[in-house]
């Protein structure tokens, strides 16, 4: 097998040569064995960077979908709190009126 072919072309150039969107690392139809060793290499690189994100990915959405659901329980936990101090505060008030008119009643008395 022999040599891959490169671009002689200066990199930055923007006129590509013709041919230029054909892939340069064949030769004869062939690939140099170092060339699939490199291509074999980033095809797994890739391959495990997808893995990775996929699990990665999944973990997220399970994080979030536990995060949602905090959050609607917090939230009827602070909705239920609120009512429990709104009736409490209601009888309070109830109680420091009650207690006011008592006053009242005994010193007029």
């Amino acid at each position: 097998l022999g040599p891959a072919k490169l671009s002689t072309k200066p990199e930055g150039d923007p006129k590509p040569d013709a041919g230029e969107g054909q892939l340069k690392a064949f030769d004869n139809g062939a690939l140099s064995q170092a060339e699939c060793l490199k291509f074999r290499d980033n095809l797994f690189e890739v391959i495990e960077e997808l893995r990775i994100r996929r699990v990665t990915d999944a973990e997220n959405e399970e994080r979030i979908s536990q995060l949602v659901k905090e959050k609607h329980q917090l939230e009827r936990t602070r909705e239920e709190e609120a009512g429990a101090t709104t009736e409490l505060e209601k009888k309070h008030t109830q109680e420091i009126t009650d207690l006011h008119k008592q006053y009242k009643e005994q010193i007029q008395q």
